[in-house]
């Protein structure tokens, strides 16, 4: 009889750990969760934004390139008058 009664009071005290670590695991996995989508909207954000600099940067280069054709071009003036 006390076998009996010490074998359910241990199968009772298993199962409530075990539910309060899968409560625990859960709190964490769900944690882990939002943190992953944070990550992933600061990822589009920082590709979107790269996006646009990569956009600036190839419009700036153009203008430099203009403005560097314009300064031979002046040079060459200045060096056939």
């Amino acid at each position: 009889m006390i076998w009996a009664a010490l074998t359910f009071i241990l199968v009772g005290l298993t199962k409530y750990l075990t539910s309060l670590r899968l409560r625990n695991f859960r709190d964490k996995v769900q944690s882990d969760q939002r943190d992953a989508d944070d990550l992933r909207k600061q990822l589009s954000e920082v590709v979107e934004k790269e996006t646009v600099l990569k956009d600036e940067t190839e419009k700036l280069m153009g203008k430099a390139k203009t403005l560097h054709n314009i300064v031979v071009n002046i040079e060459r003036s200045a060096e056939q008058a």
